[in-house]
C-alpha cells in the first residue's frame, strides 16, 4: 500500500514536470515569435487557420515533442492578431497538448 502510493506519486510528478516544461516552451514561443510577421496576417480566425511549425525551439526535455503556432485575425475590421502556440508531446495517442494564446496589434 505504501509502495503503491509512492509509485502513483512518482508517476504523477513526472507528468506534472512534463506539463510544466511544455507550458514554459509554449510561453517562450509566444514571447519570442508572437509578433514576428503579424503585420501581414489577413487570415480570419473563423476559417481554416494554417499551423506554422516552430523548429528552432529546444524540446529535448519532452518526449516526442512538436511545437507550432497559428496567427489569425479574430475581427476583420480591427488590426488585432490572435497568436496561438501549441506544444504537443508524449508517446501516447492522442498526444498531450498545451495551448497558449494572446493578442497583438501591429
Amino acid at each position: 500500500s505504501g509502495y503503491q502510493l509512492f509509485g502513483v506519486i512518482t508517476a504523477r510528478s513526472g507528468e506534472s514536470r512534463q506539463l510544466s516544461l511544455a507550458s514554459n516552451i509554449g510561453y517562450e514561443v509566444l514571447r519570442s515569435k508572437g509578433e514576428v510577421g503579424i503585420g501581414s496576417i489577413t487570415t480570419p480566425c473563423s476559417g481554416s487557420v494554417t499551423s506554422i511549425p516552430v523548429t528552432d525551439v529546444s524540446t529535448t526535455t519532452l518526449p516526442s515533442a512538436a511545437v507550432s503556432m497559428t496567427k489569425c485575425k479574430p475581427y476583420s475590421d480591427l488590426s488585432v492578431i490572435k497568436v496561438t502556440s501549441i506544444v504537443e508531446y508524449g508517446d501516447t495517442t492522442p498526444k498531450k497538448k498545451v495551448v497558449h494564446a494572446t493578442y497583438f496589434t501591429p
